[in-house]
């Protein structure tokens, strides 16, 4: 059964440098917020929902979807959104989570201009680098 997860996007322009926020979880190294999209959500509310749950952000919006990628052997579909936040981010925060015991995800901000982290999990390095979301 094919499975939809959402991966809530948050940019921020630095001069001429855009970043995204990323996030290192303590058992799966750098990865972009994402998440799975429960029954009878919509995309845009799991994407607010997830941003909230692994970053703390609270306050944003999906202001566009950026498409999809369908992530083969785990027979997934992920959404990719753009999401606006209320208010300005610091550079590095760290988040506990509710789930899973509480992990502490450690956040902060990726260069687009630079390769993915070394420390970027398979997965999201494929999504970067290989698939481009349709």
């Amino acid at each position: 059964m094919r499975t939809s997860k959402v991966v809530p996007i948050v940019l921020r322009h630095r001069g001429d440098r855009t970043e995204v926020l990323v996030f290192v979880h303590p058992d799966a190294d750098t990865q972009l917020v994402k998440g799975t999209v429960e029954a009878e959500e919509s995309v845009p509310a799991a994407a607010v929902r997830e941003l909230a749950e692994e970053s703390g952000i609270t306050g944003a919006a999906c202001v566009r979807g950026l498409g999809t990628w369908e992530q083969g052997p785990e027979d997934q579909v992920w959404h990719f959104c753009v999401m606006a936040v209320s208010s300005a981010l610091p550079d590095v925060w760290r988040h506990r989570t509710d789930d899973d015991g509480g992990r502490v995800f450690a956040c902060r901000w990726h260069n687009l201009a630079e390769p993915a982290p070394s420390s970027c999990h398979p997965i999201f390095q494929r999504s970067a680098d290989g698939a481009s979301p349709r």
